[in-house]
């Protein structure tokens, strides 16, 4: 596997602060040495904060909320869980 195949791998992981410690320095370095692989991670980069910034075009309403929350409980049971495990979702 190629220095840049790895690097291409690695990086939406360090843009999402998932990727091992221990690789951040090696993937630091390459960004420094190869453009190719800094325009590519530029390039996520700016895609992944547009995304990140963007804000909803409109709240739902509470109506759709507690519905939606319905479905979500329904389907859990449905798959034989109980919902006892599942996160408080958010108002």
């Amino acid at each position: 596997m190629s220095p840049c195949t790895r690097m291409a791998e690695w990086i939406p992981l360090y843009i999402d602060n998932e990727l091992a410690a221990s690789d951040m320095p090696l993937l630091e370095t390459h960004l420094t040495e190869c453009h190719a692989c800094r325009d590519r991670f530029d390039q996520l980069r700016a895609v992944v904060d547009n995304i990140r910034a963007a804000t909803p075009l409109y709240e739902p309403s509470p109506g759709s909320v507690k519905r939606i929350r319905a479905m979500v409980l329904a389907r859990t049971r449905a798959c034989g869980g109980d919902g006892s495990s599942r996160r408080q979702l958010r108002s």
